[in-house]
């Protein structure tokens, strides 16, 4: 029986799953983590109210606050994605014509997002975790987002060992060197996470919004509008959690939320015991 399996939930990789399902009496299956988080149950019980309270906590002002709230009344389509009919474990093996694919479970990007590995043809089908030449996007977009971009690095670290696979990405094109294209990334997060201790460390109120408009970004803060900035924010905003989870950072209290550098920073953003 054919299914559909998602990498994760995303709209555009899992938008048409019901449709398919629809159609052709597909299965559609994902990570318990995942299903989770699927659209419905993240935003239940919020609304566009809750959301502008949370942008302002990370420091936004009111007049971009309201070309960045979310209001989950307005998102019906997003919201009615599948939900699965089979759960895919880390590690669980699918058969296939002619060949065995396992589940790799590889939290960051989304919760439960999965590789997909076929030993056998030396491939590995990455979906968004492990990109050629983007970093793939990793935010916190509210109080419950924990702290992804730990996860994500932790997942880096899983795929190295299928270093002589071929990588299958869901966006750009194939690629090998799975090991230093995580390496890599792995690289451009420690860069980032030292330039946010310089910035937070220089600033007199270093809200997540202060700090984010102060970072190098490839098209520049000026060019980003509304949606680019909540995005920009929100992986600002998951370098904040994993910065305070190493202890490099403290969150000090009130509203807006500041976040204070433990150790100190010279301007290079070297810290200094």
């Amino acid at each position: 029986m054919t299914g559909v399996l998602v990498t994760h939930v995303h709209p555009d990789h899992h938008g048409l799953s019901g449709w398919i399902r629809a159609e052709s009496g597909a299965w559609v299956a994902m990570h318990p983590a995942e299903a989770q988080t699927l659209p419905a149950r993240l935003l239940a019980g919020r609304n566009a109210e809750a959301d502008a309270a949370w942008l302002r906590d990370m420091g936004v002002p009111e007049h971009e606050a309201a070309s960045m709230t979310v209001d989950p009344a307005q998102l019906a389509g997003f919201l009615a994605m599948a939900e699965p009919d089979r759960l895919i474990n880390d590690g669980d093996r699918l058969t296939l014509a002619g060949r065995e694919v396992r589940a790799i479970w590889t939290p960051g990007h989304t919760p439960g997002h999965l590789c997909l590995r076929d030993a056998a043809a030396g491939i590995l089908l990455t979906g968004d975790h492990l990109l050629p030449r983007i970093s793939p996007n990793v935010g916190v977009h509210s109080e419950r987002d924990g702290d992804p971009l730990t996860c994500y690095l932790d997942s880096l670290q899983k795929i190295v060992e299928f270093d002589a696979d071929e990588a299958l990405p869901a966006h750009e094109y194939r690629f090998r060197g799975i090991g230093s294209r995580a390496s890599s990334l792995v690289t451009h997060h420690q860069d980032r996470g030292a330039e946010i201790l310089a910035a937070a460390a220089r600033l007199a109120h270093p809200t997540a919004w202060a700090i984010a408009v102060q970072l190098s970004w490839s098209r520049g803060w000026a060019a980003l509008q509304a949606m680019d900035r909540r995005m920009a924010l929100a992986e600002t905003v998951a370098h904040l959690h994993h910065l305070a989870g190493t202890g490099d950072l403290n969150g000090a209290g009130g509203r807006p939320l500041e976040w204070r550098p433990v150790r100190s920073v010279i301007p290079n953003g070297i810290r200094q015991p």
